[in-house]
């Protein structure tokens, strides 16, 4: 299970939460869904 740096690196829509190739919009989302 990788932190997002596979489908996921890719349908990241905020490069901007792109860290060292990771992609940070799955922490993004679920910041904002409010999990």
């Amino acid at each position: 299970m990788n932190p997002g740096k596979t489908r996921e690196d890719r349908l990241c829509p905020c490069k901007e939460y792109r860290e060292n190739d990771i992609c940070h919009c799955t922490l993004y989302v679920k910041d904002n869904e409010g999990e």
